[in-house]
């Protein structure tokens, strides 16, 4: 009786373990996968767009850095939805999917353990996109002008354009490694402004320089340096969000766009004496409402 007892003990203990494990590791469902390896923008090379904001079926998979390799659960048919990510400001920590974009939208059959290559272009939503200023030098005049006692301005540069015929250049010699331009225009802020209101940028530099908006605030004139830029090798592009600056000045009616490197002179002067030649280059700056 005392085995018949103890074999029955063990048995329930085993089948209890065995209960146990498959409670805690229960089987686990093997995920398809969406690799993005970039999101393509339809009216200029891409250089800010840098997370993806992934929907399978209305429901956000999450937000990824590109490129990126997408885990779903979901299987068969699925309604796929990607928005363009930005860094609001320049800044990591502050990412947000671009509300301008429209959203890329493809339907895919999704099977466990197979991979879908998906690299979308996105352009602006022209139901909601408004552009009521921008420059990218393939016009006529140029819309900045530069101090009168600085030597050089802006000219137009056929060489390296990030898109279109020119872009923006400043070429400065060994006599002065100074600069700033404002935009000629006036531009009306909004009535109502919202929390989609942008200035875009491409830059590449040689230099430091700061990026200002010179608030006309009941005749008042009012700079506010909105983001220092640091010398890059490369075409990057910028999202900055005018929002907070502009909402800091409810009187305030009209602003110019200001680029400049007079505070870097002085502070990084010697860092800034050993470029020689330096350049300075801009395309397709525009305010986006």
């Amino acid at each position: 009786m005392q085995f018949r007892i103890g074999t029955i003990t063990r048995m329930i203990f085993m089948l209890l373990i065995t209960s146990s494990c498959d409670y805690i590791n229960p089987s686990e469902r093997i995920p398809s996968y969406i690799q993005i390896d970039s999101i393509l923008l339809e009216h200029e090379k891409s250089l800010g767009i840098t997370d993806a904001w992934v929907y399978v079926n209305t429901e956000l998979i999450g937000v990824f850095e590109l490129p990126a390799t997408v885990p779903v659960l979901t299987e068969g048919m699925a309604d796929i939805m990607i928005s363009g990510g930005i860094k609001v400001n320049g800044m990591s920590s502050s990412r947000t999917f671009y509300p301008f974009y429209e959203p890329y939208r493809v339907s895919k059959e999704l099977k466990s353990a197979e991979t879908i290559p998906i690299n979308p272009t996105v352009g602006y939503d022209n139901a909601l996109t408004q552009i009521p200023w921008n420059e990218n030098f393939d016009g006529g005049a140029i819309k900045f002008e530069h101090d009168a006692a600085i030597k050089y301005g802006f000219i137009k540069d056929s060489k390296t354009p990030i898109e279109g015929v020119f872009c923006g250049l400043i070429e400065m010699d060994s006599s002065t490694n100074l600069f700033y331009e404002v935009s000629v225009d006036e531009i009306a802020k909004p009535e109502n402004i919202t929390q989609g209101y942008f200035l875009e940028m491409n830059f590449k530099s040689d230099l430091y320089f700061t990026l200002v908006l010179i608030i006309n605030n009941k005749g008042e004139i009012i700079p506010l340096p909105l983001v220092e830029i640091n010398p890059t090798k490369e075409w990057k592009k910028i999202y900055l969000d005018l929002y907070a600056t502009l909402s800091a000045y409810p009187t305030g009616t009209k602003f110019k766009v200001s680029l400049n490197n007079y505070d870097y002179a002085t502070k990084s002067a010697l860092e800034q004496s050993l470029v020689l030649n330096p350049k300075v280059w801009i395309d397709d700056i525009k305010i986006v409402q």
